[in-house]
């Protein structure tokens, strides 16, 4: 049975797959609950984690809500027929990914081929390729002029600044997070530990 998103529609770009044994998936940010030391768990365990589901469950859809009361923590989906290895699809509005879609209805027979790997995001001042561009608090990106699509390479940015870029700049996110680390790399002495450094 074919996948509602199929590799021949142009417009949904495979992502990968994603391996299913309890019937369900989740979407919603790792920070919150992937790891030991996360801001945010659902339940203390997976036993607990089914209790909370059978709750809050409708129609194999569950609404997982902060330890405050709101909602936001993630959304657990269920109710499509078992286990198995499914298909991931995106859908861009230009680089920016849009949407989201998991073929839950049947498996590619085999993995479609991707498109050649881009060189990377062009900057809009100087048309050069950079894979991992820092990203600007809102009011930053404004006072440098740019829109909400548009790319700055990081020799632009400082340039756009008039100075170097600050942490405070930036959003706190695991994006900054590779690119701060990135140009630790690029400017560390090897002996030494990370520095407590904020501007780049």
């Amino acid at each position: 049975m074919a996948s509602t998103a199929s590799a021949e529609d142009v417009s949904w770009e495979y992502a990968g797959r994603i391996g299913v044994d309890t019937g369900m998936v989740i979407v919603g940010d790792p920070r919150y609950f992937a790891t030991p030391d996360a801001d945010e768990h659902p339940a203390k365990d997976w036993k607990a984690f089914l209790r909370l589901l059978r709750r809050k469950q409708h129609r194999g859809i569950a609404q997982l809500h902060y330890r405050r009361g709101h909602a936001g923590l993630g959304v657990v989906v269920g109710g499509f027929g078992g286990d198995g290895v499914f298909p991931v699809y995106v859908r861009r509005d230009g680089n920016m990914v849009a949407e989201m879609r998991v073929g839950f209805l049947g498996e590619p027979e085999e993995e479609p081929k991707r498109e050649p790997e881009r060189e990377g995001w062009r900057c809009v001042v100087c048309d050069e390729a950079d894979d991992l561009a820092p990203m600007f608090h809102d009011e930053v990106w404004h006072r440098m002029g740019m829109g909400k699509r548009d790319v700055l390479c990081t020799g632009c940015a400082r340039g756009r600044l008039g100075r170097t870029i600050h942490n405070s700049d930036l959003i706190a996110c695991s994006w900054n997070a590779l690119w701060v680390g990135r140009q630790w790399l690029m400017t560390r002495e090897f002996e030494q530990d990370l520095p407590e450094k904020d501007t780049w």
